[in-house]
């Protein structure tokens, strides 16, 4: 009786001293804290970036904590910031690696190192992140159509009704991605019809597209259907009837998942491969028409590259110079002619 009741005292000793290294080692305010909760006040404090990168540090903070909590078998909200430490982020690191590619563990890791840097500055304590590195990215040429291909999609458009047709037209002729396609309002285009005017870009970065003459005719065609919609300014330009309610101007706007859907249907319609079909491949292929054609007007490359990056909406012109060549030293070299 006597040696049971000294082993539960032994046993109460042990795991009250256990409970108190944890509670000594959580000194800091940010290491009591729970790691979602700091997360999700990370992400409030990106507003200023664009939606599909928001989502995209939110899906790379979660799996970093799941990853956390099944590696000390507790709940996902019972993971403090505590544990997200240096033996936990290399970890995190090398299953990235293992599973990803080199652009999607730049990403990732990029969002981690982002939160932790946050972090430091919020409770002035040291950053976790800089154990971590971004792998070197290979620089790849981007996948456009080809002119057959090109010339398939284009048969395709025309059998659609009015308002896909008309976003096929609107992403291949402006390059636009598909966020700001879908974000773009009536009260964007301009009163001659000749401009999409303050399309917010990455960065909340604001530039004008021009209308060419065969998108303002799919445009006219398309406002025409689009008539039995309420056309105000600060309604929609693509419009999807499911789920809306009058006087609510966000509720009509196509989503970007019907987008991804409608551009896919058609391509994969128009023989493309299952690469291929996704929106961003008509900003590819808008991308190289328009710097061969810019290239041929201008009689200048640096020039014509400076134009497409302004089209475009990038803020570094690395991105554009992507579409000239995937050869990192005449990359350098372009990069000499343009400072």
């Amino acid at each position: 009786m006597l040696v049971g009741l000294f082993l539960l005292t032994q046993i109460f000793f042990d795991a009250s001293c256990c409970m108190a290294h944890r509670v000594i080692a959580i000194t800091n305010c940010a290491d009591s804290i729970p790691a979602l909760v700091e997360v999700q006040s990370f992400i409030e404090s990106l507003d200023a970036g664009s939606a599909n990168t928001v989502r995209a540090y939110e899906k790379a903070l979660t799996d970093l904590v799941e990853f956390v909590a099944e590696r000390k078998r507790v709940r996902p909200a019972a993971v403090l910031y505590l544990d997200i430490n240096r033996v936990a982020l290399e970890a995190f690191g090398r299953r990235l690696s293992s599973r990803f590619s080199t652009a999607t563990v730049s990403s990732r890791i990029g969002a981690i190192k982002a939160f932790t840097r946050y972090m430091a500055e919020k409770h002035d304590i040291a950053n976790r992140g800089s154990v971590l590195e971004i792998p070197t990215k290979v620089i790849r040429k981007p996948k456009g159509l080809s002119a057959t291909q090109y010339r398939a999609l284009l048969a395709t458009s025309k059998r659609l009704e009015p308002r896909n047709s008309f976003l096929l037209d609107l992403l291949r002729l402006t390059g636009m991605r598909c966020e700001e396609a879908r974000c773009a309002t009536l009260g964007q285009i301009s009163d001659d019809f000749r401009f999409l005017v303050d399309i917010v870009g990455k960065g909340e970065k604001l530039r004008t597209i021009p209308i060419s003459a065969n998108l303002r005719r799919s445009l006219m065609r398309y406002m025409e259907w689009r008539q039995q919609w309420p056309t105000r300014p600060e309604y929609p330009l693509l419009v999807s009837a499911y789920g809306y309610r009058q006087r609510n101007p966000d509720t009509l706007r196509m989503g970007s998942k019907t987008i991804w859907t409608v551009v896919n249907d058609a391509m994969t319609k128009s023989g493309i491969p299952k690469g291929l079909a996704h929106p961003h491949t008509l900003r590819h292929t808008f991308a190289y028409h328009t710097l061969d054609l810019l290239g041929q007007r201008t009689n200048n490359p640096t020039r014509a590259l400076e134009m497409l990056a302004q089209l475009l909406g990038h803020s570094d012109i690395e991105m554009t110079l992507r579409y000239v060549t995937s050869d990192e030293q005449l990359i350098g070299e372009y990069m000499e002619e343009l400072a």
